[in-house]
């Protein structure tokens, strides 16, 4: 740890020649729903469903079967996306791909996604990784992208998680699913993004740690243990950081809205990334939301990393909740610790 307390930046103002707004959404999910039972009965846990539900608030999840690959959900989920707007692949200016693992190393998974796509023209594809905040990370890049000249930018998240994490330690063996979710932005006559503010903070980077996969299957090969290749991704203690945690999503919250010229009371929905039920009572408790507004989509379908917030956003589009003229709050908190947030008028 640092000295001295962790500061956060002061908010830059930008300039906006073009403004930009959600085109459309889409999701995609495996068949297969497990849930807690299940894996309490395949692994031998000793630890209820209720007190499972109680910690985390998840009560099931989707996981994929042996073969799929990062691409099977990306590509579905980009598909329906783009089926909504009626935008074709040849049409995007920028295809981003946020991910835990993906298809492969090299190339990047968002060239394997245009593939897939059979996109026919040769659209700037890459990935934006850094984890459970990367989606909001990819939607500052679409904004700034689009403010710059661009047209379309698809940002598509998630994929395949599951057979990454180990089912015996009960930090990871309940919190994760597969699914993957797609936003396409495109150019705006009004502003639609009022605010938005991110921060990293290395203090707490061993809190949530990916595996080097290059030492990961160099270990696996020189043992003959390939079983490590499903235990990539070790959770530390989140309670050393929740106090920080909570704290930065209050100053994100904090420095949106004076940005905005709102107040949280103007919020309609409010959306953020969850890591159990102690830190979102906590930040619901700090930022005095109403919990009738809070979305959320864990209980049914887990912890999906980076697909987290844009499932959430496809259900509430899906489901009628966002409303034209709607003020929306996203926060994220993820591996870093990075997070960040943005207010959006639907």
């Amino acid at each position: 740890m640092s000295a001295e307390p962790y500061s956060f930046p002061m908010q830059k103002a930008r300039t906006v020649r073009r403004h930009c707004k959600i085109v459309a959404t889409g999701s995609a999910f495996p068949d297969a729903v497990v849930t807690n039972a299940d894996i309490i009965r395949e692994y031998g846990h000793r630890v209820t469903d209720a007190v499972i539900q109680k910690t985390f608030g998840i009560r099931e999840r989707r996981i994929v079967p042996r073969g799929v690959a990062d691409t099977d959900l990306l590509g579905a989920a980009a598909e329906r996306c783009l089926a909504k707007a009626a935008v074709a692949p040849e049409r995007l200016s920028k295809l981003l791909v946020t991910k835990f693992i993906g298809d492969r190393v090299l190339p990047m998974t968002a060239s394997m996604l245009q593939r897939r796509l059979r996109c026919s023209t040769a659209v700037q594809s890459f990935d934006v990784d850094g984890g459970i905040t990367s989606c909001l990370h990819a939607m500052d890049v679409a904004a700034s992208a689009i403010n710059s000249g661009d047209d379309f930018v698809l940002i598509v998240s998630g994929g395949v998680n599951s057979p990454f994490m180990s089912k015996t330690d009960p930090r990871t063996a309940f919190l994760y699913g597969d699914g993957a979710a797609a936003i396409l932005l495109g150019p705006a006559e009004e502003r639609h993004i009022e605010a938005s503010y991110f921060y990293s903070n290395w203090e707490y980077a061993d809190v949530a740690v990916g595996f080097s996969m290059r030492d990961a299957f160099r270990s696996a090969v020189e043992s003959g243990n390939y079983g490590t290749l499903k235990d990539l991704y070790r959770v530390g203690n989140w309670s050393d950081a929740h106090d920080f945690m909570v704290n930065a999503t209050e100053v994100t919250a904090s420095r949106m809205l004076a940005a905005a010229g709102m107040t949280i009371r103007d919020m309609d929905l409010f959306f953020m990334t969850e890591h159990g039920r102690r830190f979102s009572n906590a930040v619901v408790e700090r930022l005095g939301i109403d919990v009738r507004k809070v979305v959320t989509v864990n209980h049914k379908y887990g912890n999906t990393m980076s697909a987290m917030l844009p499932i959430a956003l496809d259900e509430a589009y899906g489901t009628g909740m966002m409303n034209t003229g709607y003020r929306v709050m996203i926060v994220s908190v993820g591996e870093g610790i990075s997070g960040g947030g943005v207010i959006y008028t639907v």
